[in-house]
């Protein structure tokens, strides 16, 4: 039988895609998953499913919460029924034949559960009057069972306290601590572990002994991807990020060549604001700009500045736009060798004739640089960075910024800036 999986929540809500059997792993971690979802509160490795012809089995899952069918807690290695709502955790998803079509709002996959169930019931007088004979007997076990626990209540309490404080007296939970609340009951439980299948195993062991507790562990392995991600994002790729010494901190290594001055003084800030657990950073990252500070002192000294933009590519070259008459070519020839003297060619300038002179005008943009890495920017002469998406000070969206063009948006309009050989 083939097997199609269709999504209900985050990015991917509405997304249909056809299964192969075997093992399938849903998760935001591009090198462990097979399907890769970006969404918040998407763990690395979110659900593991096996993928066979009778249908699909979940096998382990990351999610604090145990995956439902229906609002049904499901038990590790069942097979799940096609067709049906299916919950883990901020995921929403169902599945089917390859054939069958899925209905666009998951409330009707409950509807068509229940409308199964009813059509499969066979309602006889007989099996209503053995129903309501249970229920009256089950009512009647669950009020002498509560009975019975009112008294050795306490007992229990304080062995599950020793059982759960020998639980955690291994190596791999050193810095998780314990305390109690012992008006309400509650086993309040926090710390750092390495991963988060450590975390699942802590949260397992809590919820399989029905302790009421609240669970405050943060995952090293996360908080690192996180840092990483904001790294990444801001455009910095190149970045080592470390375990420190001190639980709950992250040491960062390498070297940077651009930075946003006001972002990088602020970074300590930025990650412990959006960064669940994390308690600060030491940032031993090394900024190297000493090539681009002596390039925009050179322009200046040539009285270049006004008439030439820069942009630093890959392989060490730095592009240089705009229109020079013969006095001033002769100037950046001149630039040039000092600059050359100084960097002994680790450094290559490249002037490129733009075209983009008219549009300047018309669009009133004083370009100074333009950054071309993985989250684009322009930096303006009141060196403010800009990215995709910003709104100009002259009014304009940024809406691209490519190798050769920048496009903006005003209303309606649509100004191109080309820059090209």
């Amino acid at each position: 039988m083939n097997w199609k999986i269709r999504f209900y929540s985050g990015l991917n809500k509405g997304v249909e895609t056809e299964l192969a059997n075997g093992r399938f792993i849903i998760g935001s971690d591009p090198v462990q998953a097979d399907l890769i979802l970006i969404d918040a509160g998407i763990e690395a490795v979110h659900l593991i499913l096996e993928i066979e012809e009778e249908g699909i089995r979940v096998i382990d899952w990351s999610c604090e919460e145990t995956p439902q069918q229906n609002g049904q807690a499901i038990n590790q290695g069942e097979m799940l029924l096609p067709c049906n709502r299916q919950d883990a955790g901020m995921l929403i998803w169902s599945y089917s034949t390859v054939k069958q079509q899925l209905p666009a709002n998951p409330d009707e996959l409950t509807d068509n559960h229940i409308k199964l169930i009813n059509s499969q019931q066979q309602h006889t007088h007989k099996k209503r009057v053995i129903f309501i004979v249970i229920a009256i007997f089950s009512i009647l076990f669950v009020s002498l069972y509560l009975l019975f626990l009112a008294g050795p209540a306490e007992i229990d309490y304080i062995q599950e306290q020793h059982k759960l404080q020998n639980y955690l007296n291994k190596e791999e939970y050193k810095y998780i601590t314990m305390r109690i609340e012992q008006d309400k009951q509650l086993f309040i439980v926090g710390g750092y572990v390495q991963n988060n299948q450590q975390r699942l195993l802590i949260k397992r062991y809590l919820d399989n002994n029905n302790l009421n507790h609240q669970l405050n562990i943060y995952s090293i392995e996360e908080i690192k991807q996180s840092v990483k991600y904001i790294l990444h994002t801001m455009g910095y790729n190149h970045i080592e990020v470390n375990n420190s010494e001190k639980v709950g901190w992250i040491d960062l290594f390498g070297e940077v060549r651009f930075i946003n001055n006001k972002s990088w003084s602020n970074l300590a800030t930025i990650f412990k604001r959006d960064v669940v657990g994390l308690k600060g950073i030491n940032n031993h990252v090394k900024i190297n700009d000493d090539h681009l500070k002596k390039l925009v002192e050179l322009l200046e000294q040539y009285e270049l500045i006004n008439v030439l933009i820069y942009n630093e590519k890959e392989n060490n070259i730095i592009e240089l736009y705009g229109y020079l008459n013969e006095k001033q070519r002769q100037q950046f020839i001149e630039l040039q060798q000092t600059f050359n003297i100084e960097f002994k060619q680790r450094y290559k300038l490249k002037l490129i004739k733009a075209d983009n002179h008219i549009k300047k005008k018309e669009s009133r943009l004083d370009i100074k640089g333009i950054s071309l890495g993985r989250s684009p920017y322009l930096i303006l002469r009141n060196n403010m960075k800009y990215s995709i998406n910003s709104i100009l000070p002259t009014g304009e969206t940024i809406t691209a910024i490519e190798d050769n063009k920048i496009i903006l948006k005003k209303n309606s309009q649509e100004i191109i800036i080309t820059l090209k050989e």
